[in-house]
């Protein structure tokens, strides 16, 4: 489960000698009535024989477990001294008694408890709480204040009508959307932006485009207003869709995902001087997709590279919600070997159903990855660019010369498979999947 080098720098982490010789007694012990773990958490129960009395176990256990990478012991003994002598003590059996492990796929409750208790950030010395308290609350308190305006403007804009709105111009939108990011609201200020932008960018679609977004900002103003009442990971969901970032330290304490991932696509983009980049990956066993958000300034570069059609063994940990996708990857090893079990939407039909279901899950998803199996690009009699599956139902891909031309020669006439992103505004796609591996798009 580990190398000897780290086991040895677990070793290390002994308060004193004296803890050493403690748990190195235990290891010869045949009290550990469990010993077991998963590659990233070990643990034990050791049966106590209390002649002293006041020590704090349950049914006459110590319950003990180790995280390995980073450190981290937990235990239901009173030893001040931490790591205390059965976390080093599993250290010991791990590196000089691995026959008498077993490998478990699912922990124990009492660990998977202190697990999510230590999801949240660890404690800080008083004075740093209460700043990042108060940081917290004015943060809010923001928050709140332009959470006000926006539904009083919402208010106005439907007793408005559509057509009036039409009217307003850019100016009060780009001016509505400066109050709204002052007020730490960035994502919302972008849907007025796109409101704004909708006119130019399509004016056959711009009413579309404006109901769509001034519905998503509803629905977000709803959430708001109940958000006492959701679940710990949906108020998660709704402070990042609003614009909260949660901290890597937080993400990477959530239980990851080990896999065999595909690098199935990738798009780069900005906004002013921010570039962002959003890489999918797949999943061989899980058959997940997880989104790998990353920003940069300027000319600055994205911290690491993921090619097109690399695989990769790795540790991928969600951030919380109730429609996980974004993540960040720990332990990245090249895969080393051929990806297997890729599977897609063979009907359009079905990506339209998955689509719905997930955004009863989340409102707000941005964007839907979706791998389409055997679809053959095709031009409409008015000119517009289709993908027909094999029931004869159309997609519509409105994207623009040359990539239109190009994803016609690379059909030839014959069916393709093609991952992209789907969304409200339809599907773009992202790279070309066959026998030969996956293509940039």
């Amino acid at each position: 489960m580990a190398g000897g080098d780290a086991l040895e720098d677990l070793l290390r982490l002994a308060p004193d000698a004296a803890s050493l010789t403690r748990a190195r007694k235990l290891f010869f012990s045949k009290r550990w009535t469990l010993l077991a773990g998963d590659g990233h958490w070990l643990w034990g129960t050791y049966q106590e024989v209390d002649r002293r009395g006041g020590t704090d176990r349950a049914n006459g256990e110590t319950r003990t477990a180790l995280r390995l990478d980073p450190a981290r012991f937990l235990c239901t003994c009173r030893d001040p001294n931490r790591p205390c002598r059965h976390g080093l003590a599993l250290v010991l059996l791990l590196r000089n008694a691995p026959e008498r492990w077993t490998v478990a796929d699912t922990y124990p409750d009492w660990l998977q408890a202190a697990i999510e208790r230590g999801n949240r950030p660890a404690a800080a010395p008083p004075e740093q709480r209460d700043a990042a308290t108060a940081r917290r609350l004015e943060r809010l308190q923001l928050m709140q204040s332009g959470m006000t305006e926006l539904e009083q403007r919402l208010e106005d804009i439907l007793r408005r009508g559509l057509a009036e709105i039409q009217q307003l111009g850019p100016d009060y939108w780009q001016a509505f959307a400066t109050r709204l990011v002052d007020a730490k609201l960035p994502a919302a200020a972008r849907r007025l932006r796109r409101i704004s932008d909708a006119p130019e960018r399509d004016p056959a679609t711009a009413h579309e485009t404006i109901l769509r977004e001034l519905g998503q900002l509803y629905l977000l103003l709803r959430a708001w207003r109940k958000r006492d009442r959701l679940s710990a990971d949906r108020q998660t969901e709704l402070l990042t869709t609003l614009g909260v970032n949660l901290k890597k330290e937080e993400v990477l304490a959530q239980r990851p995902v080990v896999d065999h991932w595909l690098v199935l696509g990738l798009r780069e983009g900005s906004e002013e001087r921010l570039r962002y980049r959003r890489v999918w990956l797949r999943g061989e066993k899980t058959q997940r997709y997880a989104l790998l958000l990353d920003f940069a300034f300027g000319d600055q570069p994205f911290e690491r590279t993921w090619p097109v059609g690399s695989s990769w063994d790795a540790d991928v940990h969600y951030y919380p919600g109730a429609y996980a996708q974004r993540a960040l990857v720990a332990r990245a090893r090249p895969g080393g070997r051929p990806y297997d079990g890729l599977q897609g939407h063979a009907r359009i039909a079905d990506l339209d159903a998955d689509f719905r279901a997930a955004l009863a899950r989340q409102p707000w998803l941005p964007q839907f990855p979706v791998l389409l199996t055997e679809v053959t690009p095709t031009l409409s009699p008015n000119g517009d660019l289709l993908l027909l599956d094999p029931a004869a139902a159309a997609l519509p891909l409105p994207i623009a010369d040359p990539l239109r031309w190009r994803l016609l020669a690379e059909s030839g006439g014959s069916a393709l498979d093609i991952f992209g992103e789907y969304s409200l505004d339809g599907f773009a796609p992202l790279a070309l999947v066959g026998g030969e591996g996956v293509c940039d798009f």
